[in-house]
């Protein structure tokens, strides 16, 4: 019967689009306000709390996203303020492309871009919100002599923490300025 078709047409496409986004990058494998103990990921850099309270573990994206091959080459980035996750950050250096703009329009919503500007060429700040976290998209190019240094930079930060991280980066910013 037709009904009968119709539901195993709906059923069909709701498996496949459940099949599809499981693969997708699943990035945000803490919570804000978790500890950086319960994190298991190997470190880039060794990692241990600053002098305020800061402390910041660096991750290839690679190892935690294994099926977004577009974003192979990128770090994560996991920033604590007084053993709390306030801030995760994707980060993309001098890769050619704008693959994490594209990741992040598709999570996030589109970035609108000047009809007159290349996407290649593009820089910028798109900032987003929602509930729980302040998001911004960030692209800059470095023009150098001989080369350009491109960055795209995905950044999320905890509303319900953003006191200790503002603080925090208040603290430190006073601290540089009296060291010159």
């Amino acid at each position: 019967t037709m009904i009968k078709k119709i539901t195993i047409t709906i059923l069909s496409l709701l498996i496949f689009i459940s099949a599809s986004t499981s693969y997708a990058c699943n990035f945000r494998i803490l919570n804000f306000g978790d500890s950086a103990e319960k994190l298991n990921v190997v470190s880039i850099f060794p990692s241990v709390p600053d002098q305020f309270k800061g402390q910041e573990i660096i991750t290839p994206l690679d190892l935690i996203c294994e099926n977004e091959k577009k974003l192979f080459g990128s770090n994560l980035a996991f920033f604590f303020v007084e053993d709390k996750l306030v801030q995760i950050r994707i980060i993309r250096v001098n890769m050619g492309d704008k693959n994490l703009m594209n990741f992040a329009s598709k999570i996030y919503g589109p970035i609108k871009i000047p009809e007159n500007i290349r996407l290649e060429d593009w820089t910028g700040v798109h900032s987003w919100k929602n509930d729980k976290e302040y998001i911004n998209y960030v692209s800059h190019i470095e023009k150098k002599e001989q080369f350009s240094d491109k960055i795209e930079v995905l950044q999320l930060i905890s509303k319900k923490y953003q006191d200790i991280f503002i603080k925090y980066n208040l603290e430190k910013e006073k601290w540089i300025d009296s060291q010159n």
